[in-house]
């Protein structure tokens, strides 16, 4: 498995783009950390899925 600096057929994937603008993973920025703090947790997910699921299952039992 290649490390996610180096590209594989001319596909680039940063780990860290050092460009203005791009603060997702720095928490002290005011825009930083959008990942880890709105990324729900996987119970919410599964949660939220299944309540979709039984509203599909109610809908197409009517």
């Amino acid at each position: 498995m290649k490390k996610e600096t180096e590209s594989s057929g001319g596909e680039v994937i940063p780990v860290k783009t050092p460009k203005k603008g791009r603060f997702k993973e720095d928490p002290q920025h005011p825009h930083g950390g959008r990942n880890t703090v709105q990324m729900p947790t996987i119970e919410t997910r599964v949660a939220s899925l299944e309540a979709i699921q039984s509203q599909i299952n109610e809908r197409l039992g009517n």
